[in-house]
């Protein structure tokens, strides 16, 4: 049996079709949209669209990271960010985010290039945009919420080898990159 898709490749969309199991184990899925096929099983969901902004926070040499957990369960170092509440635009959320996750009350400095990426939570196919601001700690004002296990102050030099993600790293470099403006905006 096969299994077909409409899958995105920049602003078209196409069919694909599959064989079950073709390529990557028991299982094949169309990354943009949401089409699962599974041992001849077809499954058509629409993918949903969420939208975060979060803060690389610096300090004097240092840069605040949180420990939390994945939706796996793994442990994961990264930096604070959230969704966005209605009527919300994205440097406030940031800011609120970080003020929420961490304790810490920040001023925003400039924009760094948005994160986009997939995830899959509870049978939902979901795509994350999420804007980034490098951010200046201001004052302690209060404790991480509950999302958080830790938050905690690193010294530059040691923040990349500690961030679970490659995209993290990356982010880190370009909040570290005296005047550069995101990528959108270089871009036009």
């Amino acid at each position: 049996m096969w299994c077909e898709a409409a899958v995105r490749h920049g602003s078209l969309w196409r069919r694909d079709r599959r064989k079950p199991g073709h390529g990557s184990g028991s299982k094949t899925v169309a990354h943009d949209v949401g089409v699962w096929c599974k041992d001849g099983e077809r499954t058509v969901t629409k993918p949903s669209f969420e939208f975060s902004a979060g803060g690389v926070v610096v300090k004097d040499d240092t840069v605040l990271l949180i420990r939390v957990r994945s939706l796996k369960g793994r442990e994961v170092w990264t930096f604070p960010k959230g969704r966005l509440n209605e009527g919300e635009r994205s440097p406030e959320a940031a800011l609120r985010e970080v003020e929420e996750e961490t304790g810490w009350r920040c001023r925003i400095e400039r924009e760094l290039p948005r994160s986009e990426y997939w995830f899959q939570q509870d049978g939902r196919r979901i795509h994350k945009t999420v804007r980034w601001f490098k951010m200046t700690a201001i004052e302690r004002v209060g404790e991480p919420d509950r999302e958080v296990e830790e938050a905690v102050w690193l010294p530059i030099a040691e923040a990349g080898s500690r961030l679970t993600y490659e995209s993290d790293r990356r982010l880190l470099a370009q909040a570290l990159a005296e005047g550069s403006a995101p990528e959108s905006e270089q871009s036009g």
